[in-house]
């Protein structure tokens, strides 16, 4: 009888200590509906994916998280339900933390968040530095999301191109606009901040934008920011991935010989595209949180094994490794399936990716001859047929 109450009483400290372990999430937030839902979403790589939801009943919400990259971890909620903006909510979370979110109505990115965390307190700051410009971003999103919903629905196709003319003409600038003030509201803040991780990923998404937009405005403020950094703060993989996108290499232009490096298989192992030189080869850059790169897949495998006497394809993930492995489980690719595990700071960087699936026909001799974005049926079959004699 002892060994028993011993045991319930091992086996009831053992589910209190787990459930301290866990971070809890309180959501009290009024305009929402019940039946709504809220999500919590990871991101992986290039990917952000559901782990979890609940319904809200009463303008309340909850979860027990398990902290799966102790001690903080940083995750997204979100709602796709109708009336909610297309945008997240940045939370910061620790084993047997609480944290505690409020708000008005469904602006599901200025909501507030309370909580011990020292990186939720941080994120916090951005949030009230920019809190109007937000808000404001937010309603514009929701009329859009609205718009798009009712050009699916109308059968009207002068409707549909009013509409969507007016989303692209007038709305999108005024978000462009507004997401631009929210940007000059962060730097501002940065300026007067020391570094630390959540400045880090602002930095970060700055020089994304530098990298993706020819006429950023805050080039010059972000470069700036990056000599603040230490030379140990650059030389971490997220600084390599700012230095990478703020001073971009040279973009290869066809003529030019290709850029090789280490190219990791499945399995670890190495190989270069020097390796298949001989014949054309084909790169395909593509990314698991593209649709259209998963739609080429399976011409793509059809044209390796048509043209399989003259060319080799190169499929070249530029997700991180966990993702691009788990895909793989699921998407049997039978020709040459790569990774440099350097996602934009690496051979991708060379090429000028501004959307994937891109595509690189090189000479037997490793030349550039055409390169391409975007799929449609047929593009790759038509493509090579052209170009590999």
């Amino acid at each position: 009888m002892r060994k028993e109450v011993l045991f319930m009483a091992f086996v009831a400290f053992s589910l209190q200590l787990c459930a301290q372990q866990k971070c809890s999430i309180q959501g009290t937030v009024k305009g929402l509906t019940n039946g709504e839902v809220v999500e919590l979403c990871r991101i992986h790589g290039n990917t952000m994916e559901t782990f979890t939801s609940d319904t809200v009943y009463g303008g309340k919400f909850a979860f027990e998280v398990e902290v799966v990259t102790p001690p903080v971890e940083h995750i997204l909620l979100l709602s796709r339900s109708d009336g909610f903006p297309n945008t997240f909510l940045d939370l910061y979370i620790a084993p047997g933390q609480k944290v505690n979110i409020t708000g008005e109505n469904k602006l599901v990115k200025t909501w507030q968040v309370q909580s011990s965390i020292e990186e939720q307190a941080i994120q916090n700051r951005f949030v009230e530095a920019a809190r109007t410009y937000m808000d404001q971003r937010q309603i514009l999103q929701v009329v859009t999301t609205s718009m798009w919903k009712k050009i699916s629905e109308t059968k009207s196709s002068d409707e549909q191109k009013q509409l969507r003319d007016s989303i692209r003409q007038v709305y999108y600038p005024q978000i462009d606009s507004l997401e631009y003030l929210v940007m000059k509201k962060e730097i501002e803040l940065m300026r007067e901040m020391p570094v630390n991780p959540i400045w880090m990923y602002k930095l970060e998404s700055l020089s994304s934008n530098v990298a993706k937009r020819e006429d950023f405005p805050y080039t010059e403020e972000a470069r700036a920011l990056f000599q603040d950094l230490t030379t140990e703060q650059r030389g971490t993989e997220l600084g390599l991935k700012i230095a990478a996108q703020l001073f971009p290499p040279q973009i290869l232009q066809v003529g030019d010989r290709q850029m090789d490096g280490d190219l990791y298989d499945l399995q670890g192992n190495i190989h270069h595209l020097a390796d298949y030189q001989g014949k054309y080869i084909l790169l395909d850059f593509w990314s698991v949180a593209c649709v259209p790169c998963l739609m080429a897949m399976d011409e793509t495998g059809e044209v390796s094994e048509e043209w399989k006497n003259k060319l080799t394809i190169v499929s070249i993930s530029t997700d991180e490794k966990a993702v691009w492995e788990k895909v793989c489980q699921v998407k049997k690719l039978s020709w040459v399936n790569l990774n440099d595990l350097k996602g934009s700071r690496g051979i991708c960087a060379y090429y000028d990716l501004k959307s994937i699936p891109y595509y690189v026909i090189l000479s037997p001799e490793g030349k550039i001859v055409h390169t391409w974005s975007g799929y449609q049926k047929g593009i790759i079959r038509k493509k090579i047929g052209e170009w590999v004699k």
